[in-house]
């Protein structure tokens, strides 16, 4: 037998948002943390400091009981390191994608055709 299911958990059942994924990238700097959430499009920047990362982990959590979470997040010279630890801490599964491959994602999303009527100006 299935136990019931309460709280944000049992809203995000019944409206179906727990099949729509909510991506969320980070990209990690020394000073701050620029963050886009997909599909909803918000932008945010977060000092990369120990009180501004404890409110993106509230955050996060809250999002993890709506929605299929996925975090991805780039950085280099070992600015993730507090980023990782807090991930971890709070068990929201995250992923470290190579810079240079966001780099290239990046490069070929703005290589794609221009709107036809971008080209007529």
């Amino acid at each position: 037998m299935l136990g019931t299911v309460n709280g944000p958990a049992r809203r995000a059942w019944e409206t179906g948002s727990c099949h729509s994924p909510t991506f969320v990238g980070i990209d990690v700097a020394n000073d701050e943390l620029a963050i886009h959430f997909h599909p909803t499009g918000m932008l945010c920047r977060v000092a990369n400091s120990k009180t501004e990362l404890a409110m993106l982990g509230r955050k996060l959590t809250r999002l993890a009981g709506t929605a299929r979470l996925r975090i991805g997040f780039e950085a280099s010279g070992g600015y993730e390191r507090k980023l990782i630890i807090l991930l971890d801490r709070l068990a929201l599964a995250a992923y470290f994608i190579d810079p240079a491959r966001v780099r290239s994602f990046a490069r070929a999303e703005h290589s794609w055709p221009r709107p036809i009527h971008s080209m007529l100006r």
